[in-house]
Protein backbone atom coordinates (compact mmCIF):
# COMPACT_ATOMS: atom_id res chain seq x y z
CA UNK A 1 0.00 0.00 0.00
CA UNK A 2 1.17 3.61 -0.58
CA UNK A 3 2.35 6.01 1.86
CA UNK A 4 2.58 9.56 2.06
CA UNK A 5 3.78 12.00 4.58
CA UNK A 6 1.52 14.35 6.82
CA UNK A 7 4.18 17.05 6.26
CA UNK A 8 3.41 16.81 2.84
CA UNK A 9 -0.05 17.47 2.45
CA UNK A 10 -1.01 21.02 2.04
CA UNK A 11 -3.74 21.72 4.34
CA UNK A 12 -4.57 24.96 2.91
CA UNK A 13 -5.94 23.04 -0.14
CA UNK A 14 -8.21 20.87 1.32
CA UNK A 15 -11.82 21.51 2.71
CA UNK A 16 -12.92 20.26 6.18
CA UNK A 17 -16.25 18.90 5.48
CA UNK A 18 -18.72 19.14 7.46
CA UNK A 19 -19.55 15.77 9.04
CA UNK A 20 -16.90 14.79 11.17
CA UNK A 21 -15.80 11.48 13.00
CA UNK A 22 -16.27 11.47 16.60
CA UNK A 23 -12.08 9.97 16.95
CA UNK A 24 -11.17 11.65 13.24
CA UNK A 25 -10.75 15.00 11.22
CA UNK A 26 -11.82 14.60 7.59
CA UNK A 27 -10.88 16.83 4.72
CA UNK A 28 -11.56 16.57 0.99
CA UNK A 29 -9.65 17.67 -2.43
CA UNK A 30 -11.52 16.93 -5.37
CA UNK A 31 -12.53 13.17 -5.23
CA UNK A 32 -9.71 12.45 -2.46
CA UNK A 33 -10.81 12.03 1.08
CA UNK A 34 -8.56 12.69 4.33
CA UNK A 35 -9.17 10.73 7.37
CA UNK A 36 -6.52 12.14 10.56
CA UNK A 37 -7.27 9.62 13.38
CA UNK A 38 -7.68 11.71 16.49
CA UNK A 39 -7.74 10.30 20.28
CA UNK A 40 -7.34 6.57 19.65
CA UNK A 41 -4.49 4.76 21.87
CA UNK A 42 -1.26 3.34 20.38
CA UNK A 43 -3.05 0.27 20.42
CA UNK A 44 -5.99 0.87 18.45
CA UNK A 45 -4.16 2.57 15.50
CA UNK A 46 -1.46 -0.54 15.59
CA UNK A 47 -4.30 -3.00 14.91
CA UNK A 48 -5.91 -0.89 11.97
CA UNK A 49 -2.54 -0.17 10.40
CA UNK A 50 -2.62 -4.29 10.33
CA UNK A 51 -5.89 -5.00 9.19
CA UNK A 52 -5.46 -2.13 6.59
CA UNK A 53 -2.09 -3.65 5.48
CA UNK A 54 -3.60 -7.77 5.36
CA UNK A 55 -6.68 -6.39 3.64
CA UNK A 56 -4.70 -4.49 0.95
CA UNK A 57 -5.44 -5.95 -3.06
CA UNK A 58 -9.00 -6.44 -1.49
CA UNK A 59 -11.66 -4.84 -4.10
CA UNK A 60 -15.38 -4.52 -3.31
CA UNK A 61 -17.54 -2.74 -5.85
CA UNK A 62 -19.45 -0.58 -3.00
CA UNK A 63 -17.11 -0.85 -0.21
CA UNK A 64 -14.25 2.43 0.20
CA UNK A 65 -11.44 0.79 1.25
CA UNK A 66 -7.95 2.95 1.98
CA UNK A 67 -6.22 4.03 -1.01
CA UNK A 68 -2.65 5.20 0.82
CA UNK A 69 -1.57 5.04 4.47
CA UNK A 70 -0.84 8.73 6.16
CA UNK A 71 2.74 8.64 8.23
CA UNK A 72 4.28 10.88 10.59
CA UNK A 73 7.20 10.53 12.26
CA UNK A 74 7.11 6.69 11.36
CA UNK A 75 3.60 6.83 13.09
CA UNK A 76 0.22 6.08 10.86
CA UNK A 77 -2.02 9.17 11.97
CA UNK A 78 -4.83 8.22 8.97
CA UNK A 79 -5.30 7.25 5.32
CA UNK A 80 -7.32 8.40 1.96
CA UNK A 81 -9.97 7.45 0.47
CA UNK A 82 -11.80 7.95 -2.61
CA UNK A 83 -14.62 10.46 -2.34
CA UNK A 84 -17.94 11.30 -3.46
CA UNK A 85 -19.05 14.37 -3.96
CA UNK A 86 -22.63 15.39 -3.19
CA UNK A 87 -23.23 12.21 -1.72
CA UNK A 88 -25.30 11.74 1.13
CA UNK A 89 -25.87 8.86 3.65
CA UNK A 90 -28.69 6.67 3.96
CA UNK A 91 -30.28 7.49 7.02
CA UNK A 92 -29.85 11.25 5.88
CA UNK A 93 -31.72 10.34 2.29
CA UNK A 94 -35.14 9.39 4.04
CA UNK A 95 -35.62 11.97 6.91
CA UNK A 96 -38.16 13.99 5.07
CA UNK A 97 -42.36 13.42 6.10
CA UNK A 98 -43.14 11.28 3.45
CA UNK A 99 -41.07 7.91 2.57
CA UNK A 100 -41.42 5.69 0.32
CA UNK A 101 -40.94 2.29 1.66
CA UNK A 102 -40.34 1.21 -2.58
CA UNK A 103 -37.37 3.51 -3.02
CA UNK A 104 -36.48 2.82 0.71
CA UNK A 105 -36.08 -0.94 0.08
CA UNK A 106 -34.69 -0.45 -2.85
CA UNK A 107 -31.58 0.94 -1.43
CA UNK A 108 -31.27 -1.45 1.88
CA UNK A 109 -31.46 -4.14 -0.85
CA UNK A 110 -28.04 -2.52 -2.63
CA UNK A 111 -26.63 -1.91 0.75
CA UNK A 112 -27.43 -5.93 1.12
CA UNK A 113 -25.58 -6.82 -1.64
CA UNK A 114 -22.32 -4.82 -0.64
CA UNK A 115 -22.52 -6.47 2.99
CA UNK A 116 -22.72 -10.22 1.40
CA UNK A 117 -19.39 -9.15 -0.75
CA UNK A 118 -17.82 -7.89 2.46
CA UNK A 119 -18.70 -11.10 4.48
CA UNK A 120 -17.41 -13.20 0.96
CA UNK A 121 -14.02 -11.54 1.63
CA UNK A 122 -14.03 -12.55 5.49
CA UNK A 123 -14.74 -9.08 6.83
CA UNK A 124 -17.17 -8.35 9.08
CA UNK A 125 -18.48 -4.85 8.99
CA UNK A 126 -18.54 -4.18 12.77
CA UNK A 127 -20.15 -1.20 12.56
CA UNK A 128 -22.72 -0.88 10.51
CA UNK A 129 -25.42 1.92 10.60
CA UNK A 130 -27.14 3.75 7.85
CA UNK A 131 -24.99 7.04 8.51
CA UNK A 132 -21.95 4.98 7.12
CA UNK A 133 -23.70 3.94 4.25
CA UNK A 134 -23.48 6.39 1.91
CA UNK A 135 -25.84 6.86 -1.63
CA UNK A 136 -23.62 8.77 -4.07
CA UNK A 137 -25.38 11.41 -6.99
CA UNK A 138 -25.50 8.13 -9.19
CA UNK A 139 -27.98 5.97 -6.56
CA UNK A 140 -24.83 4.07 -6.12
CA UNK A 141 -23.91 2.59 -2.43
CA UNK A 142 -20.59 2.96 -0.74
CA UNK A 143 -19.84 1.79 3.01
CA UNK A 144 -17.12 3.83 4.27
CA UNK A 145 -15.45 4.04 7.51
CA UNK A 146 -13.88 0.63 6.67
CA UNK A 147 -11.80 1.20 9.72
CA UNK A 148 -14.10 0.00 12.34
CA UNK A 149 -14.44 -3.64 10.93
CA UNK A 150 -13.05 -6.67 11.65
CA UNK A 151 -10.82 -8.87 9.74
CA UNK A 152 -8.78 -11.71 10.63
CA UNK A 153 -9.65 -11.08 14.54
CA UNK A 154 -8.57 -8.04 13.87
CA UNK A 155 -10.99 -5.77 15.70
CA UNK A 156 -11.91 -2.45 16.41
CA UNK A 157 -13.47 -0.99 19.74
CA UNK A 158 -16.55 0.20 17.46
CA UNK A 159 -20.04 -0.76 17.30
CA UNK A 160 -23.15 1.10 16.50
CA UNK A 161 -24.96 3.17 19.19
CA UNK A 162 -28.37 0.87 18.64
CA UNK A 163 -26.75 -2.16 18.58
CA UNK A 164 -24.26 -1.06 21.72
CA UNK A 165 -28.16 -0.54 23.53
CA UNK A 166 -29.60 -3.45 22.01
CA UNK A 167 -26.94 -6.47 22.15
CA UNK A 168 -24.86 -5.44 24.75
CA UNK A 169 -27.26 -3.26 27.31
CA UNK A 170 -30.72 -4.39 26.53
CA UNK A 171 -29.77 -8.28 25.50
CA UNK A 172 -26.03 -8.83 27.23
CA UNK A 173 -24.89 -10.85 24.53
CA UNK A 174 -21.12 -11.06 23.84
CA UNK A 175 -20.74 -12.46 20.76
CA UNK A 176 -19.87 -9.09 18.65
CA UNK A 177 -17.57 -9.50 15.68
CA UNK A 178 -19.98 -12.14 13.70
CA UNK A 179 -22.09 -12.20 10.35
CA UNK A 180 -25.09 -12.92 12.39
CA UNK A 181 -24.58 -9.77 14.43
CA UNK A 182 -23.86 -7.15 10.75
CA UNK A 183 -27.24 -9.09 9.59
CA UNK A 184 -29.03 -7.99 12.51
CA UNK A 185 -27.48 -4.50 12.79
CA UNK A 186 -28.40 -4.18 9.31
CA UNK A 187 -32.26 -5.05 10.49
CA UNK A 188 -31.80 -2.57 13.68
CA UNK A 189 -31.02 0.25 11.41
CA UNK A 190 -34.00 0.04 9.02
CA UNK A 191 -36.32 -0.24 11.79
CA UNK A 192 -34.57 2.91 13.58
CA UNK A 193 -34.67 4.98 10.92
CA UNK A 194 -38.33 3.95 9.96
CA UNK A 195 -39.98 4.16 13.53
CA UNK A 196 -36.76 6.76 15.08
CA UNK A 197 -37.06 4.28 18.07
CA UNK A 198 -34.20 2.00 19.54
CA UNK A 199 -36.04 -1.53 18.53
CA UNK A 200 -36.37 -2.65 22.19
CA UNK A 201 -38.57 0.88 22.49
CA UNK A 202 -40.90 -0.19 19.81
CA UNK A 203 -44.02 -1.39 20.79
CA UNK A 204 -46.23 -4.10 19.09
CA UNK A 205 -49.11 -1.65 18.78
CA UNK A 206 -46.29 0.71 16.84
CA UNK A 207 -44.81 -1.59 15.12
CA UNK A 208 -48.28 -3.01 13.18
CA UNK A 209 -49.66 0.86 13.00
CA UNK A 210 -47.28 0.48 9.97
CA UNK A 211 -46.71 -3.44 9.21
CA UNK A 212 -50.18 -3.55 8.27
CA UNK A 213 -49.22 -1.76 5.13
CA UNK A 214 -46.08 -3.23 4.53
CA UNK A 215 -45.69 -6.56 3.97
CA UNK A 216 -41.23 -6.81 4.51
CA UNK A 217 -42.31 -5.39 7.95
CA UNK A 218 -44.45 -8.68 8.51
CA UNK A 219 -41.52 -10.94 7.14
CA UNK A 220 -39.62 -9.22 9.88
CA UNK A 221 -42.08 -9.54 12.61
CA UNK A 222 -40.92 -12.78 14.05
CA UNK A 223 -37.26 -11.62 14.27
CA UNK A 224 -38.31 -8.80 15.70
CA UNK A 225 -40.11 -10.31 18.37
CA UNK A 226 -36.96 -12.59 18.79
CA UNK A 227 -34.70 -9.48 19.39
CA UNK A 228 -36.91 -8.15 21.45
CA UNK A 229 -37.57 -11.06 24.32
CA UNK A 230 -34.64 -11.22 26.35
CA UNK A 231 -35.74 -14.95 27.20
CA UNK A 232 -35.34 -16.38 23.59
CA UNK A 233 -31.72 -16.69 21.99
CA UNK A 234 -31.15 -14.84 19.35
CA UNK A 235 -31.04 -17.79 15.69
CA UNK A 236 -29.14 -16.61 12.71
CA UNK A 237 -31.34 -14.31 10.87
CA UNK A 238 -31.07 -14.09 6.74
CA UNK A 239 -29.80 -11.05 4.77
CA UNK A 240 -32.47 -8.07 4.42
CA UNK A 241 -32.80 -8.65 0.51
CA UNK A 242 -34.20 -12.34 1.69
CA UNK A 243 -37.03 -11.27 3.44
CA UNK A 244 -37.80 -7.79 1.63
CA UNK A 245 -40.66 -7.96 -0.57
CA UNK A 246 -40.61 -6.41 -3.62
CA UNK A 247 -44.05 -5.80 -3.96
CA UNK A 248 -43.99 -3.42 -1.14
CA UNK A 249 -45.18 0.53 -2.97
CA UNK A 250 -46.66 1.57 0.77
CA UNK A 251 -46.08 5.76 0.91
CA UNK A 252 -46.03 6.42 4.81
CA UNK A 253 -46.50 10.11 6.20
CA UNK A 254 -43.17 10.31 9.25
CA UNK A 255 -45.41 12.97 11.03
CA UNK A 256 -48.67 10.47 12.15
CA UNK A 257 -46.37 7.57 12.56
CA UNK A 258 -43.79 9.29 14.79
CA UNK A 259 -46.71 11.69 16.58
CA UNK A 260 -46.22 15.75 15.42
CA UNK A 261 -44.77 16.50 19.03
CA UNK A 262 -42.20 14.31 18.58
CA UNK A 263 -41.26 15.25 14.99
CA UNK A 264 -40.86 19.01 15.84
CA UNK A 265 -38.61 17.98 18.76
CA UNK A 266 -36.02 15.57 16.35
CA UNK A 267 -35.63 18.29 14.10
Amino acid sequence: MEIIKYNDINFERLEKLPKQGNFSTIYCQGDVCYKLFENLYDAEIEVMLRKFLEMDGIQIVGAIFPKTLIMHNNKFVGYTMDYYKGSITLFDMFQSRYVSCKALFSYVIKATDVLKKLHENGIIYQDLNFENILVDNEDNIHFCDMDACCYNNLISPFIPAVMQSLWINYRKETDVFTEKVDRISMLTSLLHLIYAKEIQEITPRKYDKLSRNVRTLENLRPIFDMLVDVNRDVEDIPYLDELIDRSDDYVFDRNKLLGFSRLLKKY
